[in-house]
């Protein structure tokens, strides 16, 4: 059964026409969008959806209390959760586990009663009706929260906490897994592993064996199902050539057909039988969806014990439902936590199977902390894996990087650590770590809490990479504790500060730059470059050398711009390899667009994994940015020599829309050719008045005589054009790549990498 990275459903996918029309509104909404929408909510029609909520789930109610609880559930997930991972697309589909996972929730409430089911028919029918159900209930949840933060930007409209509260419900509510199932594997193991005797005499099992029994159990029910598939549509062929011949008078009728079938339109008839033999099929979907630890124990050889002590660890009791809390659908409810439903002695279910990969390390470590001491081990070894793991990530990513972990230093009146280094060239990246967990009440989008988590999770780390930047302009690095060749990194042109999260940050890290209006930021210094570990691991597979450099840069432009948003971190990068990260033609003077949110870019992303994963049978690509050949060559050949200055180089290069790299790459053609005659030739281009780049290639001159005359060149060009830097690649008689940068006066070429205006002809 394929799992994928996350599940998106935000405010424009789910709001169903209410009446008054479809309301377009994604998780990022300003206050005059919040009071249109208010307009079409007065308070007697918020009052009339609560009150079709209310009267919604009694009906869902019943249909529980009539009917074969687990079997249903069971039918719910395998005929609403199943893709194909070859044909799904994210933007065509708007189904979500959370809607079975709240389904499953509501049973908690009414108990898991068994009724024999003597009428597959009706049984399917009463599934497809409380899945239907649910979606409402979801579809009126948002609209309810829609008017009520409208209410709150009434009564607080200074409050820029707002927004976020607003954006993390609606995230809550439908998204259900922050990562790649290879990556949450992968974070699984690097936190856990280390104490594994503990976890197996605490908790009963490790980490390792909770992805095995994750895995076999996916697959065993993937297997039943297929097997019943199989069954099912050898009877319906049977059904329809039997149909064929009673409608040709060439078979008696009998009473197992139904009479209608032999008169009606064959398409009909035909779309009949597959939804009778649809239900067929899942008629016993409880057998076909129970797992039993016997079950695991014969797929994968570890102990009854440890496949039981898995089943019940992550089994969600009655106790858990808390009418008040869950009654409705809502974020961090237990069952993310805890997704397993425990029906009889032996005899489980698993309503969500793919968010069990997200429930696993959370549940551990609850479990974990009821042991002080080896939860304060735990933690230490967890702060560990994350600073070694985010460098390691970014180190691999940048060619010819060399990278430090755990710097503390020392002022005379600050002192604090540097979690990671990482540089090449003219790059540096300043990484702070933060290990810790989102509470389930900021999840919810309650304020207090949000704040609290926030201040220890982004706000120390923001902090802690100002009191280094301070301490570095009234100190030098090597006098607070930094090492000669740390300094160098520390003094680079080019400084990102990274925030890399083990929880997923998502709802704040896409629009960072707002965070300065709630006091998490400062508001006087560059947004950090804020993400979760596993977002990090999709990033450095999917970005690398020059591209990675490059769109770190891109993302800089976007948090100074803070005009276009996106869902997530893999959004911008979908959208960076696709069409690049180029929004100014959007913004031109008389044009009324003053906010961008992009839709989703993962898709080719997603396919990807899918393949990598096993799950996707066609040939399928990495996803990656395309460039014309001899432009691509030689940001490659930058890569590999690695010249003093190659980052601004190859960004340079990168920077400029289609048309200019079509253009470098027609020039680059047109020097080869050029060189091979004469012995040199060379390509200029100038963006807008404030870059000049040339190419200028001479074999008629050694190594110092090609310097001078390409530094004699560059200062002529740059007063020319009165621009305030100059960035020359060369080569002469040598064969070897140089840099020549010539910086005349400001902005420096960060501040114009950096700046949101696009670079072009």
């Amino acid at each position: 059964m394929g799992t994928k990275r996350r599940v998106k459903r935000t405010a424009n996918q789910s709001m169903a026409s209410i009446e008054r029309g479809d309301i377009n509104a994604g998780t990022e909404t300003s206050n005059a969008q919040f009071n249109d929408l208010k307009s079409l909510f007065p308070a007697e029609k918020l009052e009339e959806l609560v009150t079709n909520r209310e009267n919604l789930r009694v009906r869902l109610l019943e249909i529980l209390g009539k009917t074969d609880v687990p079997d249903l559930i069971s039918r719910a997930s395998l005929t609403y959760l199943t893709i194909d991972p070859d044909t799904y697309k994210e933007s065509e589909s708007d189904k979500s586990p959370a809607h079975i996972e709240y389904l499953a929730l509501q049973a908690l409430d009414v108990g898991f009663q068994r009724i024999p089911d003597e009428n597959p028919g009706e049984a399917y029918s009463l599934t497809n009706e409380a899945i239907h159900i649910v979606r409402q209930l979801f579809d009126l949840t948002h609209a309810i929260i829609l008017h009520e933060t409208a209410n709150e930007y009434d009564a607080n409209p200074n409050d820029q906490t707002v927004n976020y509260r607003f954006s993390t419900r609606i995230h809550s509510l439908g998204v259900r897994s922050f990562g790649y199932p290879e990556h949450v594997s992968r974070l699984i193991k690097g936190c856990l592993t280390p104490i594994d005797k503990e976890c197996r005499e605490i908790v009963g099992f490790t980490a390792s064996d909770a992805l095995k029994l994750t895995t076999c159990a996916g697959e065993l029910i993937s297997d039943r199902v297929k097997n019943q598939h199989t069954l099912a549509y050898s009877d319906i062929d049977k059904q329809v050539q039997q149909v064929k011949r009673m409608r040709r008078g060439r078979e008696p009728v009998n009473d197992s057909i139904p009479a209608h079938w032999l008169t009606q339109p064959w398409n009909d008839v035909k779309d009949q039988i597959a939804l009778a033999y649809h239900a067929y099929t899942f008629q016993n979907s409880y057998d076909l969806a129970k797992i039993c630890p016997q079950d695991l124990q014969g797929h994968t050889g570890l102990d009854t014990a440890i496949c039981r002590a898995f089943l019940n660890a992550f089994s969600c009791s009655r106790e858990n439902f808390v009418s008040e809390h869950h009654r409705m659908p809502t974020g961090a409810h237990p069952l993310t936590i805890q997704p397993i439903l425990c029906i009889s002695d032996d005899e489980y279910i698993f309503p969500a199977i793919s968010m069990m990969l997200d429930a696993i390390r959370p549940r551990m470590e609850d479990l974990l902390s009821q042991k002080p001491k080896v939860w304060q081990r735990y933690l230490t070894l967890r702060g560990k894996y994350l600073e070694i793991e985010s460098k390691n990530l970014l180190a691999s990513a940048l060619p010819g990087s060399r990278s430090w972990n755990g710097i503390k230093w020392a002022s005379p009146t600050d002192n604090s650590d540097l979690d990671g280094l990482v540089t090449t060239d003219d790059l540096t990246l300043r990484i702070q770590c933060k290990a810790g967990r989102l509470s389930a009440s900021t999840r919810r989008g309650a304020t207090s809490r949000m704040k609290k988590d926030l201040h220890n999770l982004v706000k120390s780390a923001s902090d802690q990479h100002a009191a280094l930047e301070t301490a570095i302009k009234n100190n030098s690095p090597i006098e607070i504790g930094f090492s000669k060749d740390q300094e160098s990194a520390l003094i680079a042109p080019i400084q990102i500060e990274a925030i890399v999260c083990l929880d997923d940050v998502t709802v704040w890290s896409t629009e960072a730059h707002d965070l300065a209006k709630t006091g998490t930021l400062p508001e006087n210094r560059n947004v950090p470059w804020i993400l979760s570990l596993t977002d990090l691991m999709a990033v450095v597979d999917l970005l690398n050398g020059s591209f990675l450099a490059h769109y770190l840069l891109r993302r800089q432009r976007l948090e100074r711009d803070g005009r276009i948003s996106a869902h997530d971190e893999l959004d911008w990068v979908g959208h960076y390899i696709t069409v690049g990260l180029h929004f100014d033609d959007f913004f031109k003077e008389g044009q009324e667009t003053d906010h961008i949110h992009l839709t989703s870019f993962t898709e080719e992303i997603d396919s990807w994994y899918f393949k990598r994963a096993g799950y996707r049978s066609v040939p399928t690509q990495k996803p990656r940015q395309e460039l014309p050949e001899h432009l691509g060559r030689l940001i490659h050949r930058l890569e590999s020599e690695r010249p003093h200055h190659w980052i601004f180089a190859a960004v340079g290069l990168l920077d400029g829309d289609d048309s200019c790299r079509k253009l470098w790459d027609h020039n680059i053609s047109q020097i080869g050719r050029k060189l091979q005659a004469f012995g040199w030739s060379n390509a200029t281009q100038v963006f807008n008045g404030r870059l000049g780049m040339t190419i200028f290639l001479d074999k008629r001159f050694n190594v110092p005589d090609i310097r001078e005359q390409v530094n004699q060149y560059s200062q002529i060009k740059a007063e020319k054009h009165n621009i305030p830097n100059w960035v020359t690649i060369s080569e002469g008689k040598d064969r070897k790549l140089f840099i020549a940068i010539l910086q005349r006066h400001s902005p420096s070429l960060f501040e114009i990498f950096t700046q949101p205006t696009i670079l072009g002809n």
